[in-house]
């Protein structure tokens, strides 16, 4: 059986690497358009590669991705986040989670997991064609034939696997379209907002570990650590809610209202007790100086501000209005978004093929049989903690396992 893999990124090289050891008679080449190998792994986590998460129960893991949850828990069924882990233990990769769930290699590198995979491509005999793009796809009777750009040679495949990546281009699907699938249209996923408020973005680097927000006229909110920056707001909470909102928030154009709780308690009532009792222990200091503890000081000032609080009241001495505008800062700051800014490495891509094109329990195509998608290629995104990385990882072990049983029927006849 011989297999090409389109693409030498995350579900690529996975689906390579799982097909070589379901079925070691296969003769598997990967196609890489660039010199590259690997991009996002490389980069993800800050350089440390978030490589799953620590969350096994697939009822909570499809959680974490806001469209197609009910597909991705029976995928998640076939190759979770446990079995991603037993692999990678398997193979002597120490791995530890961290306390918000994102696991990574002991090593905190990327290159642990690069070097893991190019030493089971080489052990496998996996050929690596580099700076070798796909001109083209025909399906015939005998097999698959890709037209390469190695002076437009063919070449005949009885699989073929296309692990391209998020497009952000909805012309760069066209052909793949015209081979019969559903695409939906592609729109960024995890970023940031801007905030056109000098005074906000002069906190830049300023973060609340556990605030609440939420997008006016939407029934959505999101729960994290927030970071101001120089351009708006980021961090966890904004990416989560970016990747639930990503098309609603495409179809605004990125002008939308956002309403930001800085306090884990989203409560007005309970709010304003915590704070009344909170100034009446302030004796003559000024409210400038009486700082809530889960609030810094330069966040502090920026919302009594925002609440037309003069600083240098007696915190004590604040009048019922005065207490009101600063609960109302707190618990329910508006804030006018103008545009957004995709977040570095964890950027991805919304949309894609369609999951009803494909048999969800081997990716193959339903239009072209012996024609498999795997990772961001597929219309499946997903919040930031490992998750993406666990989609490429899952899908690209269907399709590995789905080529290695048809080799083994037809073997067996």
């Amino acid at each position: 059986m011989r297999v090409a893999i389109i693409g030498g990124g995350a579900s690529g090289y996975f689906c390579a690497l799982q097909l070589a050891e379901l079925c070691p008679a296969a003769e598997i080449h990967i196609y890489e358009r660039s010199a590259k190998i690997l991009a996002k792994v490389k980069i993800s986590g800050g350089g440390r590669c978030n490589v799953t998460n620590a969350t096994e129960s697939p009822a909570s893991l499809c959680h974490a991705y806001p469209r197609h949850s009910r597909q991705l828990k029976k995928m998640l069924h076939s190759f979770g986040t446990k079995d991603m882990k037993a692999w990678l233990k398997q193979h002597d990769t120490a791995i530890y989670a961290q306390e918000d769930g994102r696991v990574f290699p002991v090593s905190d590198d990327s290159q642990t997991i690069i070097d893991l995979f190019e030493y089971l491509r080489k052990r496998y005999g996996i050929r690596l064609h580099l700076r070798e793009p796909i001109r083209g796809l025909s399906v015939t009777d005998s097999g698959l034939i890709l037209d390469t750009s190695a002076e437009g040679s063919s070449q005949r495949y009885d699989k073929v696997v296309l692990a391209l990546g998020g497009l952000p281009k909805r012309s760069s699907y066209d052909w793949i379209e015209a081979l019969g699938h559903d695409i939906v249209d592609p729109v960024p996923a995890l970023f940031s907002f801007d905030i056109a408020d000098d005074r906000l973005q002069a906190l830049s680097g300023v973060s609340v570990d556990s605030a609440t927000v939420r997008i006016q006229g939407m029934n959505l909110r999101s729960s994290g650590p927030l970071l101001i920056t120089h351009w708006g707001m980021s961090g966890p909470a904004i990416l989560k809610l970016s990747s639930f909102a990503a098309r609603e928030l495409h179809e605004r154009d990125y002008i939308f209202s956002l309403f930001v709780s800085w306090l884990d308690n989203i409560n007005e009532d309970a709010v304003r007790a915590k704070l009344i009792d909170h100034l009446e222990g302030q004796g003559n200091k000024t409210i400038q100086n009486s700082p809530l503890p889960d609030i810094s000081a330069r966040l502090w000032n920026y919302l009594l501000f925002r609440a037309q609080i003069t600083d240098t009241q007696i915190a004590r001495s604040m009048g019922k209005k005065s207490i009101s505008r600063l609960v109302q800062a707190l618990c329910a700051d508006k804030y006018d978004v103008s545009g957004k800014t995709t977040y570095k490495e964890e950027f991805v891509t919304s949309g894609g093929v369609g999951l009803a094109s494909t048999h969800t329990k081997t990716m193959e195509s339903k239009s072209v049989p012996g024609l498999y998608f795997t990772g961001e290629l597929l219309d499946i995104d997903a919040i930031t903690g490992g998750y993406n990385f666990q989609a490429a990882w899952t899908t690209a072990h269907l399709a590995a396992r789905a080529m290695a049983a048809s080799h083994a029927v037809a073997a067996a006849t």
